[in-house]
């Protein structure tokens, strides 16, 4: 696909979306730009608030569009949209995008100063979001502003400016269609940070190339050394953005290890070189200059320091509140440059090597948990009833990685899009909200912490062969799917609804009908709506019964002034829950006791830990034993395998073609095998 066929499929999306919502195409734009950020993982969540007026005292104008505060390491996002449309994309000069974050930039400040209050309406989102933005501005270490556009950046744009506001420091950052494009295609997740080292040595740094070769490397790596001053400067600018293929989040300065590196920096700083263990890296591309015989790192481009994020935070902080002589400071480090289209292969093998420190659990691998593999194993291989008439059935199709979908299509064609209609498709951003309002807890969708407690959730219950994630509980989530759907299309269509708290009124409607389900200490029938593929009118009738009643409550029973923030409250969910509704007798038929769902579970269970073992079976002597033969000496050659993994291996080669371990044995079999790929193997 090309750029401008990426473009114009994004618009095309964004409008079907306006239409279906009753919603501008720049609010449509923004969402789901801010969607994919989220799924990878440039952005842990958003809050959209759109607002543009002006800033009070100095008559500036201002302008956003979405927000979020990353407590990991205090830094404040404001996201605001330059949306033009049009079916040619434009080019947008740099001077262009300077005066698009001006307006971002002046809303901050007027935040800070109070001026922004006296300007704007308590009942707007605005209000709220200015009030806190004054509030945090003392523990808010960096602010960062996100331009998201539709046009693409001028071929002779630099870097943006860096500002200050109000003694923080402001970094800007471009998402215009080639970056939203490259993010598509890598799929890694990293957004480009371009660093000129020159601006800090006048020289950039000196470094020795570490990979020489007579086969000629793979990729190139370096050894350098990093000054102290330098690490804090980038960690200031930047943040956990520098750290976002670094799975083990920063512990805290209290650790062991933590207080260790802090006493060193303090009391010996001359020593610090010698007494850590450095940094790992990676990037994309870097610039090399030669002076006086010597070569100097001028210019590094998505810098990803994947292993040592606790010394690059424990040198930031202890600069911070310690203020030592820094000049003195200086770290060893290595970095490796990798093309963007490796990164989102090779960055995370380097990351799980060079992570040896500390435990790193499964939980800080979510995004490649094998929950993901099997939901859409499951998407793929479960078929859903005919509808009446129908010659075939329309499959649900879960996308484990962005951008599988289109990728399927235009591969298989008309068929494909046939078989997976585009309506049936899911991710599993939308998977976590139809689980967690499932599980009451819709407070957790409108925080935009829906897929970071579904992911702890699928983590701590997984357990050795995930027997709990089966074909039930693919149908089951697709039935909460479809209620959702229908809450959502339906809602905006009453004339009650008062524009604004749509995901609020959808999520909170969802929760309360399971609610009042098992207030009679009964559960919903999810498999009858799988059956049938869609709500009936009466169930859609009771929900709307139900939404207006949340409608009405969050908005004119709240205890905060914005129905956004008081929808975040636990105490919202409590009030709501405590509501009387009247059930609609016919409604009740669809309701099953909890001792019949809990007995097709425990079924599913047991079927899923017989097809485990049996796919496991099928999967180890369909592969071959020349495969795991040659796996086998790989692992010896390179000593990643104990003695049990040996002899557990051998029983998939040893026999030759009639080579064909038990169950048990083939499900620790492939355990080995993921444990070798993660480590380097190539099968």
């Amino acid at each position: 696909m090309q750029l401008e066929d990426y473009r114009m499929e994004l618009l095309q999306k964004v409008g079907v979306s306006a239409e279906a919502n009753m919603n501008f195409d720049r609010s449509e734009f923004v969402k789901n730009v801010l969607d994919s950020l989220v799924e990878s993982e440039v952005l842990s969540d958003y809050v959209l608030c759109h607002y543009e007026g002006n800033a009070g005292n100095r008559g500036k104008k201002v302008e956003i569009d979405a927000y979020n505060f990353d407590e990991d390491d205090n830094t404040f996002s404001v996201m605001i949209c330059s949306f033009l449309g049009g079916e040619e994309m434009q080019s947008v000069a740099k001077s262009g995008v300077e005066k698009i974050i001006d307006k971002a930039t002046e809303f901050i400040r007027a935040s800070i100063e109070g001026t922004l209050e006296k300007n704007v309406d308590e009942s707007e989102d605005a209000y709220e979001l200015a009030k806190y933005i004054r509030a945090s501005h003392p523990e808010i270490e960096r602010y960062r502003i996100l331009v998201l556009s539709d046009s693409s950046r001028s071929g002779r744009m630099d870097n943006l400016t860096i500002r200050e506001i109000e003694g923080k420091i402001g970094v800007p950052a471009l998402w215009d269609i080639p970056n939203l494009y490259d993010l598509e295609v890598s799929k890694s997740g990293y957004e480009v940070i371009t660093i000129d080292m020159k601006e800090f040595e006048a020289d950039g740094i000196p470094c020795l190339s570490a990979s020489d070769s007579k086969k000629g490397p793979r990729y190139e790596s370096f050894l350098c050394v990093m000054p102290g001053t330098i690490l804090v400067t980038l960690y200031e600018r930047y943040g956990s953005r520098l750290l976002e293929s670094n799975v083990r989040s920063f512990l805290s300065t209290s650790t062991k290890t933590n207080k260790s590196i802090r006493a060193t920096i303090i009391n010996d700083p001359d020593m610090f070189f010698s007494l850590n263990n450095g940094i790992t890296a990676t990037a994309t591309d870097i610039m090399l200059e030669e002076y006086e015989g010597r070569v100097h790192l001028t210019n590094i481009t998505s810098l990803q320091i994947v292993n040592g994020g606790q010394t690059t935070v424990s040198i930031y902080t202890a600069a911070k509140k310690d203020h030592p002589d820094m000049s003195q400071v200086f770290v060893p480090m290595k970095i490796t440059v990798i093309p963007p289209d490796d990164a989102g292969e090779i960055v995370p093998r380097i990351s799980r090597s060079a992570n040896t420190q500390n435990k790193v659990t499964e939980a800080d691998f979510f995004s490649n948990h094998p929950f993901h593999v099997r939901m859409e194993k499951l998407s793929r291989a479960t078929l859903p009833p005919l509808a009446p008439g129908a010659t075939y059935a329309k499959r649900w199709y879960y996308e484990r990685v962005r951008g599988q979908y289109r990728q399927d299509k235009s591969i298989k064609g008309k068929q494909f899009e046939l078989e997976f209609p585009k309506d049936q498709l899911f991710t599993k951003m939308e998977l976590s909200y139809y689980r967690i309002c499932y599980a009451e807890k819709p407070f957790f969708v409108i925080q935009g912490w829906a897929l970071r407690e579904f992911s702890k959730e699928i983590t701590n219950k997984w357990g050795a062969d995930g027997a709990d994630y089966n074909e039930l509980y693919f149908k089951q989530s697709i039935a909460m799917g479809i209620i959702y759907k229908v809450i959502n299309e339906n809602v905006s269509k009453q004339d009650w609804y008062l524009t604004g708290a749509k995901t609020e009124t959808v999520s909170y409607t969802f929760s309360k009908f399971i609610n009042m389900v098992r207030e009679r200490d009964r559960e919903l029938d999810l498999q009858r709506i799988w059956n049938l593929q869609k709500v009936p009118n009466f169930i859609v009738d009771q929900l709307m019964d139900i939404a207006e009643v949340v409608n009405s409550s969050i908005n004119n029973d709240k205890e905060e002034p914005n129905v956004r923030s008081w929808c975040k409250k636990p105490r919202c969910w409590e009030k709501i829950k405590a509501i009387r509704i009247v059930l609609r007798p016919e409604v009740e038929s669809f309701f099953i006791r909890k001792d019949a769902n809990t007995w097709q579970q425990k079924v599913a269970r047991k079927d899923q830990v017989r097809a485990n073992e049996l796919n496991a079976r099928i999967e180890v002597y369909g592969l071959g034993y020349r495969y795991w033969e040659n796996m086998y000496n790989w692992g010896i050659e390179y000593q990643m395998l104990d003695g049990k993994d040996q002899r557990l291996l051998m029983k998939a080669f040893e026999n030759g073609e009639k080579s064909l371990p038990q169950e048990k044995q083939a499900i620790a079999i492939l355990k080995i095998r993921d444990k070798l790929i993660q480590n380097g193997y190539k099968p």
